[in-house]
């Protein structure tokens, strides 16, 4: 089954999904969390995109919430940037038809639970396509410090660039922090260290580019432990 079949059915049952994930449903009192299937977590198979790779994205809205298209451009180019400038990959944008990554929003599962989703470069090919969709529902904008009832559009979007770039979630026996965790976290913003060896360990290190250090706290970070249950935990104590 392919990636994108997989995520199609995990987020067309919410709930059951969340079940398969090891994640607390939202009637149960789950969190936000990313809609990519937990057999992706880093440590299975290593999936990614060639290295040296020039990927091109593309938008398919006109708004999302309170973010206009052009919003959404420019904070996807400021993400991305951070990616490129730590691993030898790049990125463009296009408005054709031979993107490697299309853009969009959907109706998902209504406010909270799932924010999103991504393809995973499982058997690719330059003119490959996959598919990130965000969650129509949800009320994103551009947050340093989301206030409450609110989502941060960037720091999701460069949870789910990752997995564009074949990054799976952290599991709960990894230490430290990351944007990778599944849960969506209003601490983090911006790349750790563990989200930049993964992507150096698949493209190698940027050419003639200094990595961006690690930002964020890493204190209260959700994450998801076995048993279906999300915990606030700080890796530094």
């Amino acid at each position: 089954m392919s990636a994108e079949t997989l995520q199609e059915a995990a987020t067309s049952l919410p709930e059951e999904f969340a079940a398969l994930a090891g994640l607390t449903p939202i009637s149960d009192g789950g969190g936000l969390f990313c809609g990519v299937p937990e057999n992706f977590a880093i440590g299975n198979r290593r999936y990614q995109w060639p290295k040296g790779s020039h990927l091109k994205w593309s938008i398919g809205f006109s708004r999302l919430s309170v973010l206009s298209d052009m919003d959404c451009k420019d904070l996807i180019t400021e993400s991305l940037r951070e990616i490129s400038s730590c691993c030898n990959v790049t990125h463009e944008f296009t408005t054709g038809n031979n993107s490697n990554l299309n853009i969009v929003t959907a109706r998902m599962d209504g406010p909270s639970g799932v924010l999103a989703d991504c393809g995973i470069p499982t058997n690719v090919s330059p003119k490959t396509t996959l598919r990130m969709r965000f969650d129509s529902s949800e009320r994103y904008g551009n947050y340093e410090n989301p206030p409450n009832g609110s989502i941060d559009f960037y720091r999701v979007f460069l949870h789910e660039a990752l997995h564009w770039h074949g990054l799976g979630h952290k599991p709960a026996n990894v230490g430290g922090s990351a944007l990778i965790a599944p849960m969506y976290s209003t601490r983090i913003r911006n790349l750790q260290k563990l989200d930049i060896q993964e992507l150096v360990l698949r493209y190698g290190e940027a050419t003639g580019i200094k990595p961006p250090s690690p930002t964020g706290s890493s204190d209260g970070i959700w994450i998801w432990v076995p048993g279906g249950k999300s915990q606030a935990t700080n890796p530094n104590k």
